[in-house]
């Protein structure tokens, strides 16, 4: 799996980040939700739930994850902040191009 350095986290994967990676990376995905770039390379970001990672072809350098989620609700919120983070600093909503230059900071 490959997550951004810098991941948008809800209130409740904020308290122990590392220990829901650790859970979701050893299989353990609960009713957690991540938000990634869109695989198709099209689209910007897809919500998934994380247990769909558990597919072999994006558990192995599949697409990469920018936010974690503790439910799907929680998930729809995150990706709003994230359209206003980008719109705010940007001016547009190109999330992928975005997203791109905050892994690099």
């Amino acid at each position: 799996m490959r997550w951004h350095p810098n991941l948008y986290l809800d209130d409740r994967i904020r308290e122990h980040p590392r220990a829901v990676i650790e859970k979701i990376e050893q299989g353990d995905y609960g009713s957690r939700y991540v938000i990634t770039l869109a695989y198709n390379g099209k689209d910007q970001l897809d919500i998934r739930p994380a247990a769909s990672l558990a597919r072999s072809y994006l558990r192995e350098g599949g697409p990469l994850i920018v936010a974690v989620c503790s439910g799907k609700k929680e998930a729809m919120r995150m990706l709003e902040r994230m359209v206003q983070d980008c719109c705010r600093q940007t001016g547009d909503v190109n999330l992928r191009e975005w997203l791109a230059g905050r892994e690099e900071r």
